[in-house]
């Protein structure tokens, strides 16, 4: 399993903040040829700012050269197993309900971090095997840009997005393995610096537009590799207990 699925975890985020705006987003495989891709999709009409890109260089550090072993107590692989999400709230840990599928248990989980719960996690209940999982862990380093026309607007863009990666730094990664989807909660941190870059190649003319720069790295990711084992139960019934 490989950093792509951080790479989709990461834009659904942004994508989730940005609904109701005129923001237009594009992800890493679009951001490689990001003029061209906004011109397939305008026809060659003008290209329509505000928009934010999500580049990545297609590296990563990785941190550790051992193979790190992870188990997720009660984490169950079945087709119609319940997602569970439970959250911290007041220092006791609640259990904030239980769904039939991925995408509701991650809308719920969102709701419950901007209701002021903390270390929310999702999880999958049910069945008959389990997954056991072997991980290395990596630096995942991204480049967020936002291009507007004036700087003014690019700087209410880059503190509105500032303020929602502090807020609400969790990162929910889904990682499929045999019809079951394994969930891992990341971490995204912000670096200190935000960049003018507008004198870029892209540009035609100087000040045709603005494009202010951030860099957010995921320091807790891993590459994945997951294999599924069977859970094996003793019947009670077939334990025969002999008193010496």
């Amino acid at each position: 399993m490989a950093v792509n699925y951080y790479d989709d975890a990461l834009l659904e985020k942004l994508t989730a903040w940005t609904e109701k705006t005129n923001l237009h987003i594009y992800g890493p495989d679009d951001t490689r040829r990001l003029f061209a891709v906004t011109a397939d999709e305008t026809k060659d009409a003008n290209i329509k700012l505000p928009i934010l890109c999500l580049r990545r260089s297609g590296g990563y550090e990785i941190i550790n050269h051992n193979r790190r072993p992870l188990t997720f107590d009660g984490l169950m692989v079945s087709n119609e197993g319940s997602w569970t999400v439970t959250g911290t709230i007041s220092g006791q840990e609640k259990l904030i309900g239980a769904y039939p599928n991925w995408d509701s248990a991650v809308k719920h989980a969102i709701q419950a971090e901007q209701l002021g719960y903390e270390e929310v996690a999702i999880a999958c209940n049910a069945g008959e095997k389990a997954i056991k999982l072997n991980a290395v862990p990596i630096n995942i380093i991204y480049q967020l840009d936002i291009y507007t026309r004036y700087l003014k607007e690019a700087d209410e863009y880059m503190r509105n997005l500032i303020f929602n990666i502090i807020n609400y730094p969790k990162l929910y990664v889904t990682i499929p393995y045999n019809s079951a989807n394994i969930v891992h909660n990341g971490n995204i941190r912000i670096d200190s610096n935000v960049e003018d870059n507008s004198d870029v190649p892209e540009r035609l003319i100087r000040g045709q537009f603005t494009r202010l720069s951030l860099t957010v790295t995921i320091d807790d990711a891993y590459l994945w590799d997951a294999k599924v084992r069977n859970n094996i139960q003793i019947d009670e019934s077939d334990v025969i207990v002999i008193n010496l």
